[in-house]
């Protein structure tokens, strides 16, 4: 659903889903046993997922734009036993946060025969995690947010464009993978490799237009 209000000023658009699934495959890494691992491929008899998601862009005055989204999700497994006899029927679906959120500003100031614009935006990941089996508390990620911001300048001929940017500006330490190996199920014994996203990271660009 859409809506256009305040003469186009604000624009808000809503969706609601519900979707089952079949019969859906995944890759884990097992032990075998002997120091060596293997990578497996299992079927997961059923899955559903229902949520919604809600955006908003507004534009108050001449210059200033603003975005926002929100999106909930409750994704799991209905019917699902693994090839060692667990049954994770009930279990969240692998990668599939709650909560996710974004929000993003730009304003545009003209500055000479050019324009000035500075952006800075936020995003929030509730915890989810990195793997069908839900193995482990070390295999879920942690609720996190990054912050973005930018200041760039455009001359008016559209031929120039000078960037000073930042990511993550906040420094915030989040994983985006990983592998969990279940060397020993009892006692458990595991191993995990994690990858992590880019700390806080600055740069700048300059950009020519030949058209």
């Amino acid at each position: 659903a859409r809506a256009s209000l305040l003469d186009g000023n604000l624009q808000i658009s809503a969706a609601a889903f519900h979707n089952q699934y079949d019969e859906l495959q995944f890759l884990s890494t097992v032990s075998l046993g002997d120091g060596r691992f293997a990578s497996l491929i299992d079927n997961i008899a059923q899955a559903e997922a229902t949520g919604f998601e809600i955006e908003f862009q507004a534009t108050p005055f001449e210059g200033l734009n603003l975005m926002a989204g929100y999106s909930y999700l409750d994704a799991e497994y209905v019917n699902y036993i693994t090839p060692s006899g667990n049954d994770l029927s009930g279990h969240q679906t692998s990668r599939s946060p709650e909560h996710q959120f974004f929000a993003q500003a730009a304003a545009h100031f003209p500055i000479g025969d050019g324009e000035l614009e500075l952006r800075s935006s936020i995003s929030y990941t509730s915890s989810f995690f990195y793997e069908a089996s839900n193995p482990a508390v070390f295999a879920q990620s942690n609720d996190y947010a990054t912050v973005d911001a930018s200041i760039g300048y455009e001359t008016g001929d559209g031929r120039w464009r000078f960037t000073l940017w930042g990511r993550n500006i906040t420094d915030t330490t989040y994983r985006t993978h990983n592998i969990v190996i279940v060397i020993n199920p009892n006692p458990l014994v595991a191993a995990s490799l994690d990858t992590y996203g880019r700390p806080a990271t600055f740069g700048g660009s300059v950009t020519f237009n030949f058209d």
